[in-house]
């Protein structure tokens, strides 16, 4: 079985879960790899049979023509300096980070394309 993975994903216990598959079905050879254009990558070699099953981070729309499970999810967060205006704040909106610079994945990854849409839909891009 070919399984396409993010490098992390601290919500899921990938090992605990292939451990697991391998107790079940000790005959399934399993190999692990992942993509260096991120959620986008796993899903397309999903599509175009490469990978057989993929764990990444796009939202559904992002996943037509494939059968979708979701696993968990998380909201996002910065992550700001002590000394940062916002830093105190119990909530930041997006529209409060308009104009910052970000350090954040390369294109093509499932955090880095929602953030890149919301802020399209801002009419603001993100400091990249």
């Amino acid at each position: 079985m070919r399984i396409g993975a993010l490098t992390c994903i601290p919500m899921v216990d990938l090992p605990a879960l292939f451990r697991a598959f391998r107790a079940r079905h000790p005959l399934v050879d399993l190999h692990v790899t992942a993509s260096v254009t991120g959620s986008t990558g796993l899903a397309d070699d999903v599509r175009q049979g490469r990978l057989n099953i993929a764990v990444l981070g796009l939202p559904r729309t992002d996943l037509v023509g494939l059968s979708v499970r979701e696993l968990a999810s998380r909201p996002y967060v910065a992550l700001l300096p002590t000394d940062h205006p916002l830093a105190t704040a119990t909530a930041v909106g997006l529209d409060e980070l308009a104009g910052e610079v970000f350090i954040y994945t390369l294109p093509g990854f499932g955090n880095r394309l929602e953030v890149d849409r919301a802020y399209a839909a801002l009419g603001t891009p993100a400091g990249w």
